[in-house]
This record gives structure tokens, C-alpha cells and sequence, in this order.
């Protein structure tokens, strides 16, 4: 029995600890820290309470530019609802990388915040050493891709006829 309770207490320690480090916060200073290591550092620019227009920039130690994050929204017209104003619009983060010509595109759920923006560095391993990781930067343009934009474009473009 007492060795049950032991192993029970020790798995559950050492399920504490690796949620605890594979935790991302940004601090203060706006440093992105994840498994206690500062991995890049994170400014907000142009938000506003209740606004989703932001920027995101992020940068290494050096200051130097990494990912730009802009956060855009444009009226799906496959979402709007009768009598209500505000129903269709759909924000999302546009991911734009130093030194890649594709950008990504991922819906924005909630409030833009520098948190959000840093779990989803983390979690797709975008920044490795303090540099951009060239094969997780493709591999997450090609996951997420411009699906935003591309429906926009497809629904201005509904009606016309090109000869």
C-alpha cells in the first residue's frame, strides 16, 4: 500500500514538473521565456482594449526582426446572420518571417495577446538557438497557409466576369 501511495506521489511530482517546464510566459520585459531559457522578446504595438487591430513584433537578443505579427479581419459572408451587425466578421494573426517570402494565417480566438503569440512560437518550434528554424517556419506556412485572405479575394472577386 505505502508503495502505491509513493509511486503515486511521484508520478504525479514528475507530471508537475514537465507541465511546469514546458510552460511560455512573457514577462515584464517582454522577453518570451519558455522552460526558463528567454527565447526572444516580444512588443506589442497599436492595441487597444476590445481591438483587434495589433502588431506583434518579435526580435532576438540583438534586436534584430524575427516574425511579424498583424492581425487582420475581414466579413465572411458564409457566416453573417440575418439582423445581426456584427455576425461574419472573422479575425485572424497574419505570421510574416524575416527571410521567407509566405506568410500564414491562423484565426485569432479571444483578446490578441503576447501570450498567445508565444505559445504558438513555442509550440511549433519556430525560433531554435534564437534564430528561426527554416524547416518549422515551412512546415507551419504550409499547415496554416492564407485561407483568410484567399476567401476574401474569392468573395470580391464573386460576380465578376473575366473575357
Amino acid at each position: 500500500m505505502k508503495r502505491t501511495i509513493v509511486l503515486a506521489l511521484l508520478l504525479a511530482l514528475t507530471a508537475t514538473l514537465c507541465a511546469q517546464r514546458g510552460k511560455v510566459q512573457v514577462n515584464r520585459h517582454g522577453e518570451i521565456v519558455a522552460g526558463n531559457q528567454v527565447i526572444a522578446h516580444i512588443e506589442k504595438v497599436g492595441c487597444k482594449l476590445l481591438s483587434a487591430d495589433c502588431q506583434f513584433f518579435i526580435t532576438d537578443e540583438n534586436d534584430n526582426l524575427l516574425i511579424a505579427v498583424n492581425t487582420l479581419s475581414f466579413r465572411d459572408n458564409s457566416l453573417v446572420i440575418p439582423n445581426q451587425p456584427n455576425s461574419g466578421t472573422v479575425n485572424y494573426y497574419v505570421f510574416a518571417f524575416k527571410g521567407f517570402e509566405s506568410t500564414a494565417e491562423i484565426e485569432i480566438t479571444g483578446v490578441p495577446k503576447e501570450e498567445t503569440i508565444a505559445e504558438i512560437i513555442t509550440r511549433w518550434r519556430l525560433i531554435k538557438g534564437k534564430r528561426l528554424d527554416p524547416d518549422a517556419v515551412k512546415l507551419f506556412v504550409s499547415a496554416y497557409g492564407t485561407r483568410f485572405s484567399d476567401k476574401e479575394i474569392r468573395q470580391s472577386l464573386k460576380g465578376y466576369v473575366i473575357k
